[in-house]
């Protein structure tokens, strides 16, 4: 897998983060993620975090997630929040605490 990382419409506040396939460059990612991250704010937003169904339960996702936490902590950021959560088991799974509609993950 190969991770690459771009800059969605040239906003340098948001990240999007892709696994994606090295034998088909030409296939979408199998996982990607949105980062919301303003250099120096403590907190940095996990705007969206998907897997393709068809690589599911491979890893794929919390390793995504830890290039999401990298980043997240090289823009300053000390906690990672989702909201609102909808996969609860998963984050917790990934040392999320989860309260009042949201998710934290201390960096």
């Amino acid at each position: 897998m190969l991770i690459t990382r771009r800059h969605p419409g040239g906003q340098p506040g948001r990240l999007r983060i892709c696994l994606e396939d090295v034998g088909d460059p030409t296939a979408a990612p199998v996982a990607e993620a949105l980062l919301a991250a303003r250099p120096g704010a403590p907190v940095a937003r996990l705007v969206r975090i998907e897997v393709r169904a068809s690589v599911r339960g491979r890893g794929l996702g919390r390793r995504l997630l830890r290039e999401v936490a990298a980043e997240a902590r090289a823009a300053g950021a000390r906690r990672l929040r989702v909201a609102p959560v909808e996969a609860v088991g998963w984050l917790m799974n990934s040392g999320f605490v989860v309260g009042d509609g949201f998710a934290d993950l201390v960096l």
